[in-house]
């Protein structure tokens, strides 16, 4: 059984990620720093993410587009959490740390 840390950390593999390299690694920089950008402005999004245990918890703002795309883990998690009266869906997860996450989600 994989931790919660390795399932979260599982990419989806897409062929064409490793072939698709204009201007070098600058256009991989500037894709890195929109994703930066989205998590730290908190713009638009539709997932809340909170790690660890209450009254010690802390909530992450994130995307769930980017979530899906990136991790199988919340690819399959996104599947089955229902949506609040804002539309947006909570995730708890209890067994990683906040320092592991805050490297995750960045």
């Amino acid at each position: 059984m994989y931790s919660t840390f390795d399932q979260i950390c599982t990419p989806i593999q897409s062929p064409d990620c490793y072939t698709f390299k204009p201007n070098g690694n600058q256009f991989f920089e500037k894709l890195s720093n929109n994703y930066l950008e989205l998590l730290e402005n908190k713009e638009d999004f539709n997932v809340i993410i909170k790690i660890g245990e209450s009254p010690n918890d802390k909530p992450f703002q994130a995307h769930s587009a980017i979530l899906k795309h990136r991790s199988l883990y919340f690819r399959n998690e996104l599947k089955t959490v229902g949506k609040d009266g804002n539309n947006i869906k909570t995730i708890n997860l209890k067994n990683i740390s906040i320092q592991q996450f805050e490297i995750i989600i960045k």
